[in-house]
């Protein structure tokens, strides 16, 4: 969700979605109603840098239903959860002005760091809350179409025996 400053833009967006007898509950046949809102902010600076921030809420409710043909739910093989829920996020960037060149490709640093965390259940009704925070470093070579990013996480699970760092390196080209 960015423009890499070739836009100053502010934009809001909403969706809702509702889905009547589109989940199996134990007494029969069970509505799915699912929206969100999200905003983004981007405005290049002075400095010839680009400030990004971003967010979104969420909110869903599957009335205790699984899906008519197989379990529909979050979370990994033995800990199955409904989708009734809601989640969040925040996500700051800043895309540096200097223009660098590494072994000859020119390019900008991009630096983000976003927060995420889904508040739910488990498949016992007891209630969690899931977070999850990105530090995200990436080369900008040309927009969209080429970039190198290295991104660390820290997942924590509410179960309090769970927590996950992990570190990524991932490209993007695009022709």
């Amino acid at each position: 969700s960015t423009y890499y400053g070739e836009k100053e833009i502010l934009a809001v967006g909403a969706a809702f979605q509702h889905r009547h007898n589109a989940l199996q509950g134990t007494g029969g046949l069970e509505d799915y109603t699912g929206w969100s809102i999200d905003a983004l902010f981007e405005r290049p600076l002075d400095n010839g840098g680009v400030m990004t921030v971003e967010g979104a809420y969420y909110d869903f409710d599957d009335n205790g239903g699984v899906g008519v043909n197989g379990v529909v739910g979050l979370g990994g093989p033995g800990s199955f959860r409904t989708r009734t829920g809601e989640g969040h996020f925040i996500l700051a960037s800043y895309l540096m002005p200097q223009v660098h060149s590494i072994m000859g490709l020119e390019g900008k640093f991009h630096f983000l760091t976003r927060y995420m965390e889904y508040n739910g259940s488990d498949a016992g009704g007891n209630a969690i809350a899931d977070d999850q925070t990105d530090f995200q470093l990436s080369y900008i070579m040309h927009g969209h179409n080429a970039r190198i990013s290295a991104v660390w996480s820290v997942y924590d699970e509410d179960d309090g025996d769970t927590n996950v760092d992990t570190f990524t390196l991932g490209t993007q080209l695009q022709f």
